[in-house]
């Protein structure tokens, strides 16, 4: 009895662990599509750790939003890279201040802040919401911002309601008046995966 007690333990902490690890976040991997740029290289290399180079590079307001988000996307989660890019980003900006820090900050820095946050503790994305806003707020019409604003936004539905989960992310794909600043394939991996949830808003 024993012994089947703990098979059944063993089954169902793999069973949460893919419920867990299927989501919004971690299952919309697109990195390898910008692999091209000299950056995303770097943090496909870097084992899932933010390194000084990453951090200097996602802090350029001049970098393109889409290949800074493409580097955040290719270290996946990690604890441990939020705090290590907001203490840089402090550093940078000479203040102790979260608030202060995110009215300096540009647009397209704050979203990869946002995603790099959220990433760290996907099922704790509240405060990456609030920052992805600051960033919504800055830049509107950009795809790349909407979009990762999105797809932080729908994890936090991810236990409720999976129709919610694809309207909030199909809600971006749909708005023709959002400048395309996304490769078009990453585009496609993200919708291939949010289609997934369309059939929960027939039901």
């Amino acid at each position: 009895m024993r012994i089947f007690r703990i098979f059944i333990s063993a089954i169902m902490l793999l069973w949460c662990s893919a419920t867990m690890a299927d989501s919004p976040l971690t299952e919309t991997y697109f990195a390898d599509v910008y692999k091209s740029k000299k950056i995303v290289k770097r943090a496909i290399k870097a084992d899932g750790k933010i390194t000084r180079a990453i951090m200097k590079y996602l802090a350029d307001k001049d970098n393109p939003v889409d290949v800074k988000i493409a580097a955040v996307n290719a270290l996946q989660w990690d604890t441990d890279n939020y705090p290590a890019f907001l203490d840089y980003l402090k550093e940078k900006y000479n203040t102790f201040s979260e608030i202060t820090l995110f009215e300096k900050l540009d647009a397209s820095t704050l979203i990869s802040l946002a995603y790099v946050k959220a990433m760290g503790d996907y099922n704790d994305v509240m405060g990456a919401t609030i920052i992805a806003e600051y960033a919504r707020k800055k830049i509107c019409y950009s795809f790349t911002v909407n979009m990762i604003s999105a797809l932080i936004k729908a994890q936090m539905y991810m236990n409720d309601d999976f129709c919610v989960v694809f309207k909030f992310c199909n809600s971006v794909v749909k708005n023709e008046n959002l400048t395309m600043d996304m490769h078009p394939k990453a585009v496609e991996r993200i919708v291939d995966y949010i289609n997934i949830y369309s059939k929960y808003c027939n039901e």
